[in-house]
């Protein structure tokens, strides 16, 4: 598919966008070999660039004409009129009495090159070759206010915050003779752009021949945004020639004020004959937040007889292996540094430098420090600038400046190399657990890694800002945090590194009275809203009119996911159990009861392709799982912390009626379910849309659909741009059974639009999950390139980080089966046949566990546990349970055996699987009934075995009931309403109170599974057979989530509620095995089904399948036409016992205890 690039992008891009095999990518480096022009400039300077989450630097050269014509200089120079403060200072920090233009810095021919070549004066298309200059704060944005030409305003946001560009202190010019040196003007024999992915530093180099006298000059650079001191970055430039004699050379460094929205307030320049340093404040006009941008720079001159070394060379040795994989990592040389780290080398061959005198300028631009020198073969110049970005988080307005200027000064001493050690002692300490490694292909490695990096570093840490997501070194989006970075990136960083997952978190609680606010807006009295996009915590102008409720649920399911990993309790008591509550009150005001459910109306969805509808799949199942972890912490709090529960119950406005309106909610949320399509809706009016036939459209795309269509005529259509379906899968994968996964995969496949990055994740874990490998694979292949492909056609304005930290969820949550359930760790890896292994860490309960998946095994290793916890317990393949203890590796099979065998699939009833389910049923219906009839005068009624047996184990319950009061002379009570609470005198209430009784019992006493039947359906799986479960009973899915505790160890299941739905008929006849085993591809005759007795099934109907296995302690005596074995233990059936009787025919078989 091809289609243009817009906004929000669609499809591909067209081929002036596309990077192609430009870009290059290995395992630890993406690479650029030559100079990007066009839309491939802007895509360059995203994928290169650098940050640590509070400043960030898109990949741009380091000239500064990039980006300026005539026509924005004009608009700069009238916005910037009379804004400048009268506290300027000069070099010596005295007054100054007014401010240079910068062409007083550089000599004439120097102001004629720049007028011949666009500078002053150049063409105004120059701009888009050579891309977008841009650096960003997190902390530096502005508001402004937003005029709405409607009757209505209430709710509608009125201002909208936006991250603003920051004076750009990444400009050096160098001039030879006159000439400007740059990559985007002139003759370039070479460009290359290196990031190594282990350390997160930028290399880039480029060759240039000068139009005089055939001089060749070499410039190389290196910079970094540092992980260990947030406020700093450093960059170094190195500058040599050929065929060039003491040759005039001119470089000059800048803080360019780059943009129009802010005012300066101080700026001034300091210099001495060693160094220089520059100062610029600056405030936004209507947030007033202030930034100080301070540069610390140093020039040196040396003689280098033996040439100038190029890039860092890579080092395959040991120094160089990965903390989890031993892939060979880049080491840059040192020798780029002497011992005192100031940027000089070492090298006894080379002479000790000379220093540059820096003479330091204030402009209308910012602020220029120009260096001087002559230049010929064999010499080098070095330039090392160390910037410090600080800003109100810092310091106080009063002292800001003095603390930035002292930090700025203090950390340049270490010089760029001591900085750059410790920016990589903490990177590598990242990447010891976040690296995911997988072979064998180099670029999907690097891929994965370059996500991974771009992740990390455009989060801040830091609780006071949000996490752009569309990355912090892009204008897309201005900025804003939206609901996707609390569904993939919190979780993902909860694993990778949690400190910063909870320092996102802990912007949700600090912008909690923002979100009460939004909802006093929208007529909610109590409770808090958070918006669909945000800068401060305020709510952000949305791409459509809706009513985004979705959004406190998937805060919500972040924080319980970061709580789940790392058992970081703490956060609750900070805020965030307020942040729970609080949140679930907006459910309780908005749903509305009808006929015994509960209704969320008039809500919207993440798609966007989708209006204001009732009853919106992923709200409504995102909202129950918010009511029901409320209700567990409800329960834990009253117990474990009473006071703290007073507390949380007053700031919330909040009583125990509350609560039980929670539960209640919770238990009865309609969760819509088309019986037709079997697939789940995605609202309750999507089904009775008109299908859109998206094939042809896809192809001659030329943007999103709302760009092409009137939003209307989207709407009125069967047409998604999220699936949010399949991205409740994909977060609630315990939620649904594979059938219903599949069906909703194969529906919303084709009915989605391919405008969204974020789709591609969803696409890939779901199909994962259904283990569709090619699907999966391809999916998951273009999550991992989105941006270094451009697959979208906008990454030149930005990463989208959701999709990189998604890709992460693809082979975590997708192809390794990474899921929690009942509070237990899973994992149900598969390995496609374009991997040899993988290998990643994930963190439960505190414990960080190492997954490594080969091609015949699957090994878990406990790395590391919280004080006083020596082993954690996980789940393999849905059935295998394994202990882990700490630093003890444990290895099982992941290898299939190929075999033939004489059947495909093997369905169990429930009873065959669950020990004694039969007498759990009786013990509820006997206290159930035994208390009705005394308490209405019958104290004599004593339920017995044989009453069960006759009327309640294989019929209708209410058909039962009938008899029984019948058979004791009594009239049945009225069948009531389905929704009767268990103190109703009607039969839906008998049965109610039955239910309640029955998983009272089931939860006090347990249910414990029979005796081998883990291991046999584990063995089983290995050998790739199908293995489904069946029961009439409508409470059988609890039943079994109870017993397993969640683990999904049948590729099928099928229910009472369900078959009731498709009109399936329980005994005598085997309807729902048929239908089992039907849904797993396998015809009947070629099924084997496992039963706790055969006696109420119609012979006729057994003989269909391939043969029974019955394990009832008292089988009866049937002669069937098929294969029976009759085993009083599931431990003593083997593959080779299925298989050996499946091939025999008409035969009782015996199988001997062992």
């Amino acid at each position: 598919m091809t289609s243009k690039v817009t906004e929000n992008g669609t499809g591909s891009a067209p081929a002036d966008c596309r990077i192609d095999a430009a870009i290059k990518v290995d395992r630890w480096e993406l690479r650029e070999d030559t100079l990007p022009v066009g839309g491939q400039a802007l895509v360059s300077e995203t994928l290169f660039s650098l940050g640590n989450g509070l400043v960030g630097v898109r990949g741009h050269a380091e000239e500064t004409e990039a980006g300026q014509n005539r026509h924005e200089r004009h608009k700069m120079r009238a916005s910037r009129q009379g804004a400048y403060a009268h506290s300027r200072r000069c070099g010596d920090g005295q007054p100054s009495g007014g401010m240079e233009r910068p062409s007083l810095l550089m000599n004439e021919n120097e102001r004629q090159y720049l007028r011949a070549h666009g500078g002053d004066d150049g063409d105004s298309n120059a701009s888009s070759r050579r891309g977008l200059r841009g650096v960003y704060f997190s902390g530096f944005y502005d508001q402004r206010p937003l005029m709405h030409p409607r009757s209505f305003s209430v709710g509608i946001a009125t201002k909208e915050g936006y991250r603003l560009r920051t004076p750009d202190a990444f400009c050096v010019d160098a001039f030879l003779s006159g000439e400007h040196i740059s990559a985007s003007r002139g003759p370039t024999r070479s460009h290359t752009r290196r990031l190594d992915l282990r350390t997160g530093e930028l290399y880039r180099r480029f060759v240039w021949s000068s139009n005089q006298q055939h001089r060749e000059i070499t410039i190389e650079t290196r910079r970094f945004v540092s992980a260990a001191r947030k406020n700093i970055s450093a960059m170094h430039y190195k500058m040599s020639v050929r065929n060039a004699r003491n040759t005039d050379v001119r470089l000059i460094s800048r803080t360019y004020l780059s943009a129009a929205e802010y005012d300066v307030e101080t700026m001034f320049t300091q210099s001495n004959i060693q160094d220089a340093m520059s100062v610029v404040l600056v405030r936004t006009r209507n947030s007033c937040r202030h930034l100080a941008v301070v540069s610390v720079e140093r020039c040196t001159s040396r003689s280098n007889p033996a040439g100038m070394q190029s890039f860092p060379p890579i080092d395959v040795g040991s120094s160089a292996q990965s903390g989890t994989g031993g892939d060979a990592a880049f080491v840059t040389s040192p020798s780029a540094a002497g011992p005192s780290g100031n940027g000089s080398p070492s090298s006894p061959s080379v002479v000790s430098p000379t220093t540059l005198t820096p003479n330091s300028r204030e402009t209308e631009w910012g602020t220029e420090t120009s260096y001087a020198s002559c230049i010929s073969d064999g010499v080098i110049i070095e330039f090392v600038k160390v910037i410090g970005h600080f800003g109100d988080e810092d310091a106080t307005t009063e002292e800001l400046l003095d603390v930035a200027t002292h930090q700025t000064r203090e950390v340049a001493a270490l010089g760029y190399e001591g900085l750059l050690t410790e920016h990589r002692y903490v990177m590598n300490a990242f990447w010891d657990t976040a690296d995911v490694r997988v072979e064998p292909k180099a670029d999907v490695q690097g891929a994965f890694r370059f996500n991974i990096l771009q992740t990390y570093m455009s989060a801040s840490g830091e609780p006071y800002y949000c996490f752009p997501t569309r990355g912090l070194a892009g204008d897309m989006l201005l900025g804003v945090q939206q609901w996707d970075v609390d569904a993939l990136i919190v979780p993902f960083l909860s694993h990778a590194c949690p400190n910063k997952a909870r320092a996102l978190l802990e912007f949700r609680v600090r912008t909690l009275n923002e979100a009460k606010d939004i909802a006093a807006d929208m007529s909610l009295p109590r409770g808090a809203l958070f918006p669909y996009r945000t800068v401060t915590g305020e709510k952000n102008p949305t791409p459509y009119c809706g009513a985004f409720l979705f959004v406190n649920a998937v805060v919500v399911y972040a924080l319980k996911e970061y709580v789940t990993a790392t058992n970081d309790t703490s956060i609750l008591v900070q805020g965030g159990a307020d942040l729970v509550f609080t949140t679930a009150l907006v459910w309780l005001q908005w749903g509305t009861w009808e006929k015994g459910l509960f209704h969320l109306r008039s809500v919207s969805g993440p798609d966007t392709y989708n209006d204001v509808a009732d009853n919106n799949f992923f709200t409504n199942l995102m909202a129950q799982m918010h009511l029901q972890w409320a209700v567990q912490l409800a329960v834990m709090l009253r117990q474990e912390n009473p006071e703290m529960w007073r507390g949380i119950m007053h700031r919330a406005q909040m009583t125990e009626s509350d609560i039980i309106a929670m539960d209640q909610a919770a238990a009865k949320m309609v969760l819509p379910f088309d019986g037709t399509h079997r697939i789940h809706p995605m609202d309750q009016s999507f089904m009775r849309k008109k299908r859109w036939n998206l094939t042809s459209l896809k192809d001659g795309t030329e943007g999103p659909l709302t760009s092409l269509y009137n939003p209307t005529v989207v709407y009125r259509h069967q047409v998604c741009r999220i699936p949010d379906v399949l991205l409740a899968i994909m977060l609630a994968p315990d939620r649904f059974s594979l059938d219903e996964a599949k069906a909703d995969f194969t529906f919303y496949e084709a009915v989605t639009a391919s405008d969204s990055a974020l789709r591609l994740a969803i696409f890939s874990v779901v199909a994962a999950q259904l283990r569709l490998s090619n699907k999966a694979m391809s999916y998951f292949h273009d999550s991992l390139f989105v941006d270094i492909d451009n697959l979208i056609g906008n990454s030149g304005g930005g990463l989208h980080c959701t999709a990189a930290a998604g890709s992460w969820s693809s082979m975590a949550v997708g192809i390794c089966g990474l899921r929690v359930a009942q509070g237990v760790l899973h994992f149900n890896p598969a390995l496609s046949e374009e991997m040899d292994e993988f290998e990643f860490h994930a963190r439960h309960r505190g414990c960080l566990v190492r997954v490594l998946v080969t091609q015949m095994l699957v090994t878990y290793t406990l790395v590391s546990a919280p004080e006083g916890v020596t082993d954690l317990m996980l789940v393999h393949a849905g059935a295998n349970r394994i202990t882990l203890r700490l630093n003890q590796p444990e290895t099982v099979r992941l290898f299939r055996e190929v075999r033939v065998f004489d059947f495909d699939c093997v369905v169990f009833e429930l009873d065959s699987v669950v020990e004694d389910i039969e007498g759990v049923h009786y013990q509820a219906w006997t206290q159930t009934l035994e208390e009705h009839f005394h308490q209405h005068g019958f104290s004599d009624f004593m339920m017995t075995k044989e009453l069960y047996l006759a009327y309640l184990r294989h019929t209708k319950p209410f058909y039962g009931l009938s008899e029984i009061f019948k058979k004791y002379n009594q009239h049945p009570p009225p069948a009531g309403e389905v929704d009767d609470t268990a103190v109703s005198n009607t039969l839906n209430g008998l049965c109610r109170r039955k239910l309640e009784l029955f998983r009272s019992y089931a939860t006090t006493h347990g249910m414990p599974m029979r005796e081998g039947v883990l291991q046999l359906i584990s063995l089983l799986r290995q050998y790739g057979i199908a293995v489904g479960c069946v029961s009439g009973s409508k409470n059988a899915r609890w039943v079994i989530n109870e017993t397993t505790k969640g683990s999904s160890i049948f590729d099928s299941f099928l229910e009472g509620k369900e078959g009731e739905t498709l009109g399936l008929r329980w005994r005598p006849e085997m309807d729902y095995f048929e239908a089992c085993a039907h849904r797993m591809d396998a015809a009947t005759n070629r099924a084997v089904v496992v039963m706790d007795g055969i006696d109420g099934f119609s012979k006729k109907a057994l003989e269909r399948f391939r043969m029974v296995v019955d394990v009832s302690p008292a089988p009866e005596e049937t002669t069937l036409s098929i294969p029976r074995v009759l085993a009083k233990k599931l431990s003593d059936i083997t593959i080779e016992t299925l298989n050996e009787y499946t091939v025999r025919g008409g035969v009782v078989n015996h199988l001997r205890e062992m």
